[in-house]
């Protein structure tokens, strides 16, 4: 489990996060909707340990984030980021084993090279493994990164939870991959692995999803499955936008309809 107590985060002063609590439980894919600067990256950066909150407290598990050794993390909490560059002519394969990279002191072991071609060939990018990440497109780079944090936390941790974190991972993809992307998110889920990512699609969140965050202004207005809660005056509340939600007729789930 994944448990934020009172979160407070502001620039100078500027409040981006005023006062957020909210429990992320194993096996449920937890994906957080909300408009431009409504404070989505920044709450996935405090859940991830990348900020600190000025009050508050992240918890994996029952104990503090702040109470468990970096090294340790880093083998159990993956993070695929909004801006994942690199400027460096590295291989395919190099950009992927970095992912391991807690996992060996020295160099690979067969272990992590088995892991990491298993990663490339679950995103299939295998073909790719030779080739330089800097003269791929888009989506094939975003597909490695997946790679690489799949690969990093491959193996279910000895105790405790994995922890996996998604901000924005549709960047650049094409339709056959954003749906491949998030059907294989999904797959990693059991009852040791937190999932929580930052979604722009409303409709795409309600397919893949099991639960919806939805945030304004740092936040929460609604949180719960997409039936509990998906509604016209939500959308409204928190987007501007006039809709229509109609029923799904393949997954029966709500469907938005933006008027125009």
């Amino acid at each position: 489990m994944l448990k934020v107590e009172g979160l407070k985060y502001q620039i100078g002063s500027k409040i981006i996060i005023p006062d957020l609590s909210v429990q992320f439980q194993p096996r449920e894919f937890n994906m957080i909707l909300g408009p431009n600067g409504s404070g989505k990256s920044t709450f996935l950066k405090l859940c991830s340990g990348e900020l600190h909150p000025d009050k508050g407290a992240v918890y994996y598990g029952d104990q503090q984030l702040t109470l468990h050794s970096k090294g340790a993390m880093a083998t159990r909490r993956a993070v695929l980021s909004q801006h994942s560059e690199l400027t460096f002519p590295l291989s395919v394969s190099e950009v992927v084993i970095m992912g391991r990279y807690p996992h060996f002191e020295h160099s690979p072991g067969q272990k992590d090279n088995a892991i990491c071609k298993e990663a490339m060939a679950t995103l299939d990018i295998l073909h790719l493994a030779s080739r330089n990440y800097l003269t791929l497109s888009g989506g094939e780079r975003q597909r490695v990164h997946f790679a690489r944090v799949l690969a990093q936390i491959w193996e279910m941790p000895e105790e405790g939870e994995r922890y996996l974190f998604l901000d924005e991972p549709m960047g650049h993809l094409d339709i056959k991959y954003q749906h491949a992307f998030l059907k294989l998110s999904r797959e990693l889920l059991n009852e040791r692995t937190v999932l929580v990512a930052v979604m722009h699609d409303v409709n795409l969140s309600i397919q893949y999803a099991d639960k919806l965050l939805f945030l304004k202004d740092g936040a929460i207005q609604a949180y719960g499955t997409p039936e509990q809660v998906v509604s016209s005056s939500l959308i409204e509340n928190v987007f501007s936008v006039h809709t229509t939600i109609i029923k799904n007729p393949v997954s029966e789930k709500p469907h938005v309809i933006y008027e125009q």
